[in-house]
């Protein structure tokens, strides 16, 4: 595949991009064990936040001196969202192991959906808009912690009826509560993906291959007190 333009994508049968890796100085067992989120850019074969490149997708084998291996791989968000890529990734195994009751092949409908406009920027020159200064942090939580978090806020819930939240939910309220009780930051905004395909009417299959997700933006609500101060209220929300 050839990106050629910043609204399209044509083919030249020349297949993938495919690299081929050798990994020094660490295990197979050292990553997942103590990743350096840092690094892990160099387990993929183009950087993943280079919006200029102009390969739209690739595949990059890491072969470990221990015998063991990790495959990564990354896809613009010109053609595809993270569940089409993660279709695509079962799809593929599946196929590796000739196991025909997995193989779900992607269904090709974006297009009739929503029709392509004629020009797709991602921000201003075609980037994101992102910062160097960021900072990523890895948490793990255990099924049982995440089980005993979902189980108070189904009580807590509040004028709504009782719906017991997933598991992402209850993971985005959690941080989201403790991130809005830092007084010191200023400006505070969470941006969660939300898959469509399950709210369309009738739903679409999850294997419909393209971009088809929305981003929600959350900030704390301001409201005006009795005082005549602003105070913020930790359980309200500005969704968009």
């Amino acid at each position: 595949m050839k990106r050629t333009t910043n609204s399209s994508t044509a083919t030249n049968d020349e297949g993938i991009h495919f690299v081929e890796a050798q990994v020094l100085n660490c295990t197979l067992s050292d990553v997942l064990k103590n990743p350096n989120l840092a690094q892990l850019n160099k387990f993929f074969s183009f950087e993943l936040e280079n919006y200029h490149n102009e390969i739209p997708g690739g595949v990059q084998l890491n072969m470990f001196q221990c015998g063991g291996f990790a495959i990564g791989q990354c896809v613009s968000h010109k053609l595809a969202d993270g569940l089409s890529n993660f279709v695509f990734t079962n799809t593929w195994a599946a196929t590796a192991r000739r196991d025909q009751a997995d193989i779900d092949p992607p269904q090709f409908v974006s297009a009739a959906l929503f029709p392509p406009p004629k020009e797709f920027n991602l921000g201003s020159g075609g980037s994101m808009p992102l910062t160097k200064a960021k900072v990523t942090r890895r948490f793990i939580c255990n099924a049982s912690e995440i089980e005993t978090l979902r189980a108070k806020y189904q009580r807590n819930t509040k004028n709504v009826p009782s719906k017991r939240p997933s598991r992402v939910e209850t993971l985005t309220a959690f941080i989201w509560n403790r991130f809005v009780g830092l007084q010191r930051v200023a400006l505070r905004i969470n941006c969660t993906t939300v898959n469509l395909r399950p709210r369309f009417d009738p739903p679409l299959p999850q294997n419909t291959f393209g971009n088809i997700f929305h981003i929600a933006l959350t900030s704390p609500l301001q409201i005006l007190s009795n005082s005549s101060d602003d105070e913020e209220c930790d359980d309200g929300a500005v969704q968009d």
